[in-house]
C-alpha cells in the first residue's frame, strides 16, 4: 500500500513538471525582439499563445498574439469583442510582412502608410481597370461626341455649298454616324463584359439599361435606313418622322449615359471637357441655323439654283 501511494505521488509531480515545462517551452519561455511580457496563455484550439503586460493606473493592455506552425508570406488576424461574444462588433487585429508602417489620425480620419513588398512571380497587372477606361473612351466618342456631330454635319445642306458639292453633308453625315455606331457596338461590348466581371452591377444598372437602349435604338436606325422610302412614296413622311425621333432619340440618352460614366468615374476635368465640346457644338448649330435663315429670308430657300429641294431632301 506504501509502495502505491509513493508510486502515485511519483507520477503526479512528474506530471505537473511537464506539464510546467511544456508551458514554460510554448509560452512564458518565448523570447521577443525588444519587448518583454509578463502573462501568457496557451490557447489550445487556435494552437496560438496570447502575451500581456496590464497597466492598472493606465488601463492599458499590451499584447502580443502568437501562432504556431505559421508559414512565410501568410497572412493572420486575431479580433476581440468588448461587447459581446460573436464576430459582430469585433475589433480585429490582422498582420502580415509589411515595411515603413505608420499611421496619422487627421480631420477625423485615420490614414495608414505601408509598403509591401510582392513577389516577383506572383504580380499580375489589373487588366479590369484598363478595360474600364477603354468602355469609357470608345463610347465617349462614339455616342457622346460622334453622333451629335454627325447631326450638325447634316445642316451642311442649307449652305451655298451645295452648289459645288450637292452630296457632301450626306455622305459626312452617314460617315460619320456610321463609325459611331460601330465603335458604339464595341463599347457596349466592353460594359457588357464589365458588367458579368463586377459584382456591384446593379449599382450601375441605370447606366446599363441606357446603354442597352442605345444599342438596339441604333440599330433600328440603320436597319430603317435600308427600308427607306423613295421621296414619292406616301409613306416617306412617316419615315422622316421615325428618323427624327429616333435619331435625336439616341443622341439624348448618348450625351445622358456619358454624364453618368463620368459619374462614376468621377472624372471632373473630363466632364468640363465635354460640356466645352457640346458648348461649342451647339455654337456651330445655331450659327448653321441662323444662316439658313438668312438665305431664306433673301433667296426664298436655302437651296442653290439647279439643286432641287427633293433630292437634297431624298438624301436625308
Amino acid at each position: 500500500m506504501a509502495y502505491s501511494n509513493n508510486l502515485l505521488l511519483f507520477c503526479f509531480f512528474f506530471s505537473l513538471c511537464f506539464l510546467s515545462s511544456y508551458a514554460r517551452t510554448n509560452c512564458s519561455d518565448f523570447h521577443f525582439y525588444g519587448k518583454s511580457y509578463d502573462s501568457c496563455s496557451h490557447l489550445h484550439t487556435l494552437n496560438s499563445f496570447i502575451h500581456w503586460n496590464y497597466d492598472m493606473p493606465s488601463r492599458t493592455v499590451d499584447i502580443a498574439f502568437r501562432k504556431s506552425e505559421s508559414q512565410h508570406g501568410r497572412w493572420l488576424a486575431w479580433a476581440i469583442n468588448p461587447t459581446s461574444t460573436g464576430m459582430v462588433g469585433s475589433q480585429a487585429f490582422v498582420a502580415f510582412t509589411v515595411h515603413n508602417v505608420s499611421a496619422q489620425y487627421i480631420n477625423g480620419q485615420v490614414i495608414i502608410f505601408a509598403r509591401f513588398e510582392l513577389p516577383s512571380h506572383n504580380v499580375k497587372l489589373n487588366s479590369r481597370s484598363k478595360i474600364k477606361i477603354a468602355h469609357g473612351v470608345i463610347n465617349a466618342v462614339s455616342w457622346g461626341m460622334m453622333m451629335p456631330l454627325g447631326v450638325v454635319l447634316a445642316r451642311l445642306r442649307y449652305l451655298p455649298l451645295q452648289e459645288y458639292y450637292p452630296a457632301l453633308w450626306f455622305n459626312l453625315h452617314i460617315y460619320c454616324q456610321s463609325i459611331a455606331y460601330f465603335l458604339g457596338i464595341a463599347g457596349g461590348g466592353l460594359g457588357f463584359y464589365l458588367g458579368r466581371q463586377s459584382s456591384s452591377v446593379k449599382q450601375h444598372s441605370c447606366h446599363r439599361y441606357i446603354g442597352a437602349a442605345l444599342l438596339v435604338l441604333a440599330t433600328l436606325q440603320v436597319l430603317a435606313h435600308r427600308l427607306r422610302p423613295s421621296k414619292e412614296h406616301k409613306y416617306r413622311v412617316y419615315w422622316n418622322i421615325y428618323h427624327w425621333c429616333t435619331g435625336y432619340g439616341t443622341i439624348i440618352m448618348g450625351i445622358l449615359n456619358c454624364f453618368k460614366g463620368f459619374q462614376m468615374m468621377d472624372v471632373g476635368i473630363w466632364k468640363n471637357a465635354y460640356i466645352a465640346f457640346l458648348a461649342s457644338l451647339a455654337f456651330v448649330a445655331v450659327v448653321l441655323e441662323v444662316c439658313r435663315c438668312y438665305l431664306n429670308a433673301n433667296k426664298g430657300t436655302a437651296t442653290p439654283e439647279g439643286v432641287s429641294a427633293n433630292s437634297i431632301e431624298d438624301k436625308a
